[in-house]
C-alpha cells in the first residue's frame, strides 16, 4: 500500500501550483514549474519519500483554500470599487484588514494542522506535514497580493514572483541538499525549499505592490 501512494498523488504535486495559478488569464509557466519540480523529486527521492512529499504538499494547498476565507475575490471587486471612487482610506482599510485576517485565519490552520500531525500521523510523515503547513499563511497571503494587484490592472506584475523567483529558490535549493548529499534531500528538506521559495517570491511580490498602489495610500 506504501508502494502506491506516489501514484495516488501524484497530480497533488501540482495542486499547489495550480492554486496560484488559477487566479491567472495564463497559469501555464507556475503549472509547469509545479511539474517539472515533481518530476525532479519523483527521481531524486524515491518512492516512500516522494509519497510522504506530495502527501503533506497536497494538505498545505487544501488547508489554504477555506483559510482564505473568500477574501481573495473579495479585494478584487473592494480595490477596483474604492478606486474609482477614490475612497483611498477604505481602501488602505480593506488591504490591511483582510491581511490581518487571513494571516490570522492562515496561521490558526496551520497550528491546528501541526497539533494533528504530532498527535496522530505516524514518525515519518509527522514532519514532512508540519513543514507543509507553513504553506498555508504564506498562500493565503499571497492570494491577497494577487487579487489587490489584479484589481488595479497589474496581473503579470502581481505574478512575475510566483513565476520567476520561486521555481529559482525551490529548485536551487533541492539542487544544494541534492549536492550535499548524505540524505539531506528528504521529504522534510524538500518541503523546506519550497517554502522558502514561497516566502521569497512572497517578499518581493509585497514589495511590487507597495510600488505598484497609488501614493495617496501613504498619506491617509
Amino acid at each position: 500500500m506504501e508502494v502506491q501512494r506516489p501514484r495516488l498523488c501524484a497530480s497533488a504535486a501540482i495542486t499547489h501550483h495550480a492554486l496560484l495559478a488559477s487566479h491567472l488569464p495564463d497559469g501555464k509557466c507556475a503549472l509547469l514549474a509545479g511539474f517539472a519540480t515533481s518530476v525532479l523529486l519523483a527521481r531524486l527521492l524515491g518512492g516512500e519519500d516522494y509519497g510522504r512529499y506530495v502527501y503533506a504538499l497536497a494538505w498545505g494547498t487544501v488547508l489554504a483554500l477555506p483559510a482564505v476565507l473568500g477574501f481573495d475575490r473579495f479585494v478584487v471587486r473592494g480595490i477596483a470599487v474604492y478606486e474609482v471612487s477614490r475612497r483611498w482610506s477604505l481602501m488602505k482599510g480593506l488591504l490591511r484588514r483582510t491581511n490581518q485576517l487571513v494571516l490570522l485565519s492562515g496561521t490558526a490552520t496551520a497550528g491546528v494542522g501541526c497539533a494533528v500531525a504530532i498527535l496522530f500521523l505516524s514518525r515519518s510523515l509527522r514532519w514532512p506535514f508540519c513543514v507543509a503547513m507553513l504553506f498555508i499563511p504564506f498562500t493565503t497571503l499571497t492570494l491577497i497580493r494577487q487579487g489587490a494587484m489584479q484589481a488595479i490592472g497589474r496581473v503579470v506584475a502581481g505574478q512575475m514572483s510566483e513565476y520567476l523567483i520561486r521555481p529559482i529558490i525551490t529548485l536551487g535549493g533541492i539542487g544544494v541538499l541534492e549536492v550535499l548529499g548524505g540524505n539531506s534531500l528528504t521529504a522534510t528538506s524538500a518541503l523546506a525549499a519550497n517554502v522558502a521559495g514561497v516566502a521569497v517570491a512572497f517578499a518581493i511580490g509585497t514589495g511590487l505592490l507597495k510600488r505598484a498602489l497609488p501614493a495617496v495610500l501613504k498619506s491617509v
